[in-house]
């Protein structure tokens, strides 16, 4: 994982010679509604409650008996920096609606190295439910690389390595987990867009990479 991790963001280093082409807002290339088990959902996370700004493909689904705070404290607890929004439709349990849900998700404490961040979803802000998967969150994965030398790159990215990161260290506290295990038609080639932050007066580059496949975690 930390070889992948460093090759990728040497990567960067040299599109910062050769940079992405600019943008407005991030590109996805395969945003739709999918569904499990009768209820739909985007299969993308969003920057605002709009389809225009879309930020990471879903890529983990928590089940059985998962909530939102439960998965977030599984891992870091609720240490994610700024909310990003969901788009989901619960079926029956929530009356057919299609409604919005802000996370800001859980963060990996990092020094210098890329940090893991996942944020999860659910209808009614605690968790969705139907017969097949139970009481289920949806999830995306990235890293967030905070460090911001004269030469370094400040970026966020790569779904599939960070959901490869985060279902190691689930299995690794005792979780069962099916890596892959879901067709989700959202997947990213690996690629790189490329905007100026004015908040922040730095270049950001959002690195897309996924395979559109989600992996499943039994919570108990």
């Amino acid at each position: 994982m930390a070889t992948k991790v460093i090759f990728s963001a040497a990567m960067i280093l040299v599109l910062l010679v050769f940079p992405a082409t600019p943008v407005v807002a991030w590109t996805p290339s395969n945003l739709t509604i999918r569904e499990l088990g009768g209820d739909q959902f985007w299969n993308y996370d969003f920057e605002q409650e709009n389809w225009d700004e879309v930020d990471w493909p879903i890529n983990m689904v928590f089940w059985n008996d998962a909530a939102t705070e439960k998965v977030k404290d599984i891992l870091w607890g609720a240490t994610g920096d700024r909310d990003m929004n969901g788009r989901l439709n619960d079926g029956p349990e929530n009356n057919w609606n299609w409604v919005w849900n802000a996370d800001e998700g859980t963060r990996e404490a990092s020094s210098g190295d890329p940090g893991a961040h996942l944020r999860v979803y659910a209808a009614d802000d605690f968790a969705n439910y139907n017969d097949w998967l139970g009481y289920y969150v949806l999830g995306t994965t990235h890293f967030d690389n905070w460090y911001r030398g004269y030469w370094a790159p400040f970026w966020f990215g790569f779904s599939e390595y960070s959901e490869d990161d985060i279902s190691e260290i689930l299995r690794n506290k005792g979780y069962s987990v099916l890596e892959d295990y879901f067709w989700l038609d959202n997947y990213e080639p690996s690629d790189i867009d490329s905007r100026w932050d004015w908040e922040e007066g730095v270049w950001v580059f959002h690195v897309w990479q996924n395979n559109g496949y989600a992996s499943f975690v039994m919570v108990e």
